[in-house]
């Protein structure tokens, strides 16, 4: 039940739009991804270079042993053991989903804390040597991570700009694209999973509801739920010289109708 709501209305009933996007679109459009495309020449035309990332799942019962996550007030959280290199992982995914007997718990990320809890360096050794003064600090900054406990309102943890993830919707972006809206045509159509085991089609929209510490430029970050299917072909994709090779976007500004409505079903639940 942890997402019936959300992707209960997201497979409902379409909702076709005849209105253009400079209309305030109807919120089950959002959620149904059948917003419609952008007018023509509409939005700053922008070239992307698109990846992708989930959620960490964990089965607790092969970590009981392990490193509990940390709370705000610096308190190990009973029932959230993981081992060395998944708590790592999780911090940096920025949420993880800890499984148990049957049921499940989201603890997203909240703030870098005072003391390290897990040496996450062994594990981002490759990543680190790409950029060692930039990179270094933020995976020591991984092993201070303090987390919170979500339920049923935010689903699949928060962004680092306190708004719910949407699978498929949320993209994480640098922070001056904070709130704005992205229209890729090439995801227009594309078939993408729901967690329920169903498809929808998508519409090309996306809202930047999430930032993160390799995310600058021209990146972007899809979030793509627990799973990655490979549903966008420009996604991840490099070039022979092992570049991620760029894809057309229209960007809009947070003011504009589709951003509102598309913070609409981001609101902000991990302050």
């Amino acid at each position: 039940m942890k997402n019936a709501v959300l992707f209960g209305l997201l497979v409902g009933s379409c909702l076709l739009l005849g209105e253009a996007a400079a209309q305030e679109p109807n919120r089950d459009a959002v959620l149904q991804f059948t917003l419609p495309e952008p007018r023509e020449g509409e939005g700053d035309a922008a070239e992307l270079r698109a990846t992708h990332y989930v959620i960490w799942s964990v089965d607790r019962d092969s970590s009981a042993s392990g490193v509990p996550l940390i709370d705000t007030s610096g308190r190990s959280i009973p029932g959230s053991e993981l081992s060395a290199r998944n708590w790592c992982q999780a911090a940096n995914n920025g949420s993880v989903r800890i499984s148990s007997g049957g049921s499940s718990r989201v603890y997203n990320f909240i703030r870098v804390g005072p003391r390290e809890v897990v040496n996450c360096e062994p594990y981002f050794r490759s990543f680190i040597a790409r950029d060692p003064d930039k990179n270094l600090p933020i995976v020591r900054g991984f092993g201070r991570s303090v987390w919170r406990a979500f339920g049923a309102e935010a689903p699949f943890g928060c962004g680092q700009n306190a708004r719910i993830l949407v699978p498929y919707r949320t993209i994480a972006a640098p922070p001056e694209m904070r709130g704005f809206s992205v229209y890729i045509p090439q995801a227009r159509g594309r078939r993408v999973p729901t967690p329920t085991g169903g498809e929808v089609v998508h519409d090309g929209w996306f809202l930047a509801g999430d930032s993160g510490g390799d995310i600058n430029n021209s990146r972007i970050d899809i979030f793509a739920g627990e799973r990655w299917t490979g549903a966008f072909g420009f996604v991840d994709r490099k070039n022979a010289s092992n570049q991620l090779v760029p894809v057309s976007a229209r960007v809009f500004p947070s003011a504009h109708a589709v951003s509102r409505a598309l913070e609409a079903v981001h609101p902000r639940h991990c302050r």
